[in-house]
């Protein structure tokens, strides 16, 4: 069913020489006039000949997901879209696989998850915007199972630790263990994700203490397996410890961890946060403010959040926001230095491509959509609470 909006106006109200904000249609759906571009006394004309005495203005729904992630994605090269979603769907694949043999120590599993992981730090150190745009257009779908969401996380988590990796300028081994790392820490939970079957508010400590060995368990399970570093394995077991020391399995401070660590502790948060496991998704804006607030507190890492600001900007690559003039516009590149004033690409009037920071426009917030299945905006009672551990 088409969410797009529309409104039939009489042709006798065109002005010559003004300009629409939306494509112009008639009923039959035919094209007229783009977006933005000045009326013609001969379009006039022409209808006046044809006897059309009304038109459709059209705009597209900027809440339809599809459209605006095809509209994130149109922004790039068709060809290098097309090269980053192959090779994230097979680094998915390739884990996948990993998790289904990781117990028999299957060399050839590792060493498909090595190359697909490769081939990526080699791609997003070419060029990165493309692919923070192919990340933020990959999200499950509400009928993903539970392995399907964890296999997605640890696949973005990964990812996104890469791009704050090469954002550092990070030598290709660093980058490479870094995003290693990432994809593999979870592989236990992939293995047996019927810890996900128990709600939160049903879970005894005993089981909490359980879960919170899950990345000490993916470590055991890839230990000795060629090409999983010791940096690695150590990183996988400090995903989850917080700079404060309030993390798990060990509960160890920022300067006892791994520089890799921190990245990938708030990478994972973050997607925490905006793609939960279980639970309702948080408006990425409004994570972003709660981690910045979180770090003041000492709870990540300084350098790590700076890290993470300029590859999303503070409204991060792929939502939705609403402009000064009341526009729509979808997200698609940060701007380095001016995390407020990302690059944006307009919903309607053409498909405009504006960088704020070039621009007297201005991001006057996200734009939300009042649906309780969307993404929810952070009840600001609830910012100095914990709402990033998944072991609750």
């Amino acid at each position: 069913m088409s969410v797009d909006q529309t409104w039939t106006i009489p042709t006798k109200e065109l002005q010559v020489g003004k300009s629409l904000k939306f494509d112009l249609k008639t009923h039959e759906g035919l094209l007229l006039q783009k977006a933005g571009v000045p009326i013609e006394a001969n379009l006039i004309a022409q209808l006046d000949a044809e006897s059309i005495r009304t038109l459709v203005l059209h705009e597209a729904d900027p809440t339809n997901a599809e459209h605006s992630k095809v509209m994130l994605l149109a922004a790039f090269d068709s060809e290098r879209v097309a090269l980053f979603q192959n090779a994230i769907a097979s680094t998915t694949a390739s884990l996948s696989k990993l998790a289904d043999v990781a117990h028999h120590n299957d060399e050839n599993a590792i060493a498909a998850v090595r190359g697909s992981v490769g081939a990526l730090v080699l791609e997003a150190k070419r060029e990165m915007a493309t692919m923070l745009a192919v990340i933020a257009s990959q999200q499950c779908s509400d009928k993903s199972s539970v392995a399907e969401r964890v296999l997605t996380q640890s696949t973005k988590l990964s990812l996104l630790g890469l791009a704050m990796s090469v954002a550092r300028n990070d030598d290709t081994k660093t980058a490479y263990e870094i995003a290693l790392a990432g994809l593999l820490h979870d592989v236990a939970l992939i293995k047996d994700p019927s810890c996900f079957l128990i709600g939160s508010n049903s879970r005894f400590e005993s089981f909490r203490k359980k879960y919170r060995r899950h990345p000490i368990e993916s470590a055991d399970l890839l230990n000795g397996l060629p090409g999983i570093s010791r940096n690695v394995l150590c990183m996988m077991m400090e995903v989850h410890e917080q700079a404060d020391g309030t993390g798990y399995p060990r509960g160890m401070k920022l300067e006892k961890t791994l520089a890799g660590s921190s990245i990938l502790n708030l990478a994972d948060a973050y997607y925490s946060l905006t793609e939960p496991i279980q639970g309702t998704p948080m408006i990425p804006a409004d994570a972003l403010a709660y981690l910045c607030f979180h770090t003041s507190l000492g709870r990540f890492c300084k350098d790590s959040l700076r890290l993470l600001i300029d590859c999303l900007s503070i409204y991060p690559i792929g939502c939705l926001v609403t402009l000064d003039d009341e526009s729509r516009a979808v997200v698609i590149k940060g701007n380095t230095g001016s995390p407020l004033q990302p690059v944006v690409r307009m919903l309607h009037r053409g498909s405009q491509e504006v960088d704020l920071s070039q621009s007297p426009r201005s991001i006057t917030g996200p734009y939300v959509k009042h649906d309780p299945a969307r993404a929810r905006r952070l009840d600001k009672s609830r910012m100095q609470e914990v709402l990033w551990r998944t072991d609750r």
